[in-house]
């Protein structure tokens, strides 16, 4: 079991980093943006937000593993992960 968390929070991690600040995905950020205009609130795309894409990315990744128990666990250590980053 605790496998399955620490492999689920990586992967909720790395693909969270991937969808909002990947060069991988420039592309397709600069392409949604002006088509998902619902999506931002304030001035603020929720696709810019690490913590709002961290929790569906969590969500999906629990769907995929069968464990809804698992979820916040998941969710909480993939975040904590974002916050322990150094920018310099």
């Amino acid at each position: 079991m605790w496998q399955e968390i620490v492999i689920g929070s990586f992967m909720a991690y790395i693909l969270t980093l991937l969808i909002v600040e990947g060069v991988v995905f420039d592309t397709t950020r600069r392409w949604l943006r002006p088509r998902t205009t619902f999506l931002i609130i304030g001035n603020k795309w929720l696709l810019d937000c690490r913590f709002c894409v961290c929790f569906w990315v969590s969500f999906v990744i629990m769907l995929i593993m069968n464990r809804p128990s698992m979820f916040l666990v998941i969710f909480g250590i993939a975040h904590w992960l974002s916050t322990q980053e150094r920018r310099v």
